[in-house]
């Protein structure tokens, strides 16, 4: 069985000892927050404060040390893109109107404007074979672009019937390598990096994929919406193949996460 619960978090970034929940005293209230971890158990945080010129905040911590802020890049605000740490604690910021930033020493420097994208960043996610993807916000419309040298170059792969104005917004991988994509379009899939896609929307009914997560076992939950009101959330267990509908109230899903068979949502 599948157990639902809803999750209402807005400005403080919390934490959960079981069935508490309390702020995280060190990280300031803010806006925009993104968070990460990589599998060595360190973890990222990034955002902006609500008291501050709007320049980039991150956070810090390794395993169960205490939160350190490191410094950002001043020209990144992150707002609405990805954050992500690799095992080597290499730090990724996609900005939407900025583009992709990186550093590898926690922040004393960063690669400069149009180092690894001329353009904005609206989602960025690496796979498992090293493989760069990123969804541009100007020549990305209607595209993926991927790139096998950590982003110095970028191959343009475009994305069949897509009929929007809008970038990809969504990169997510299952454990078996196949890549999926959440789109104004509803959902791609690729299982060749990114060679070639499909379109999966078989059961959908609005096709703007607002969040999308995928478990340990690759099942797949999306919250879906029209272009002025929300659908629904969906849930598929044969990858994308087909998707079924999951009875939710009236909220508007802006997030979704997972452990052993029950699923939360986090309400906008």
């Amino acid at each position: 069985n599948i157990i639902f619960m809803i999750a209402i978090i807005m400005g403080n970034l919390v934490f959960s000892q079981g069935i508490e929940w309390g702020n995280i005293e060190q990280i300031p209230v803010g806006y925009q927050y993104v968070i990460d971890s990589n599998s060595n158990g360190d973890i990222i945080v990034g955002g902006f404060e609500l008291n501050s010129d709007y320049a980039m905040q991150i956070y810090y911590k390794q395993n169960n040390q205490d939160w350190i802020e490191i410094p950002g890049n001043e020209q990144v605000t992150i707002m609405n893109g990805d954050l992500l740490i690799t095992d080597t604690q290499t730090i990724y910021v996609c900005d939407f109107a900025m583009g992709l930033y990186g550093t590898n020493d926690l922040g004393n420097s960063w690669t400069g404007l149009a180092e690894l994208t001329n353009e904005g960043c609206s989602a960025f996610n690496i796979h498992e074979s090293g493989t760069f993807f990123v969804g541009m916000t100007y020549t990305g419309i209607g595209f993926i672009h991927r790139s096998f040298d950590n982003g110095l170059s970028w191959e343009s792969i475009p994305l069949p019937d897509y009929d929007s104005n809008y970038p990809v917004e969504h990169i997510e991988f299952d454990s078996a390598g196949n890549i999926y994509l959440g789109t104004i379009n509803g959902i791609y899939k690729s299982s060749d990096n990114g060679e070639n896609w499909q379109k999966m929307n078989n059961g959908i009914n609005g096709e703007h994929i607002s969040s999308i997560h995928i478990d340990d076992n690759n099942n797949i939950y999306i919250y879906t919406t029209y272009s002025a009101q929300s659908d629904g959330m969906y849930y598929s267990i044969d990858n994308a193949e087909s998707w079924v509908g999951i009875p939710i109230p009236d909220y508007y899903v802006v997030d979704i996460v997972t452990q052993d068979n029950i699923v939360l949502i986090i309400d906008g």
